[in-house]
């Protein structure tokens, strides 16, 4: 006969992970218990330096220049983010640069300027915490509210 013995074991899931992807349990208690240790996982995790250009151009005259930048950095995160302007407003797109390495980023951002060159570059950050693709429909407004401001000065 088969019988169920009782124990102090506390029931548990695993947490399984593909590349990027976390499949998680769907009972609601092991779910929250799995949770709260990837949320760990991420919050101990190395910063994220990121970059972000905003350039009077369509996305599309751009994509060719960019995609040399992506080559020429394998280890560098890119992103084109085009925002719909009003009839007579420049167009606008958003680069977004992002790696764990300051240094890495930097220079590909210093390398996307030079490929801009003969474009109107409109703002430009840098900034080190979370993900830049998290910010960009609010720095799209920004960027857009700001047009006549000059370029911000780099940290060296």
């Amino acid at each position: 006969r088969l019988r169920m013995a009782p124990t102090d074991q506390k029931k548990s899931w695993p947490i399984l992970q593909c590349n990027n992807v976390f499949v998680l349990p769907g009972v609601p208690q092991f779910f929250e218990e799995k949770l709260e240790k990837i949320c760990t996982h991420f919050l101990t995790s190395r910063p994220i330096y990121y970059s972000k250009v905003a350039l009077a151009v369509e996305e599309s005259r751009f994509a060719d220049r960019l995609n040399r930048a992506v080559d020429q950095y394998p280890l560098v995160a890119f992103g084109s983010y085009p925002f719909f302007t009003q009839p007579g407003e420049p167009p606008l797109t958003i680069i977004t640069i992002e790696s764990g390495d300051q240094k890495a980023t930097s220079t590909a951002l210093s390398t996307v300027l030079e490929l801009a060159n003969g474009i109107q570059v409109l703002k430009v950050t840098e900034e080190k915490g979370e993900s830049a693709s998290k910010k960009n429909d609010e720095e799209g407004l920004a960027a857009q509210e700001d047009e006549g401001e000059e370029i911000e000065a780099l940290p060296e």
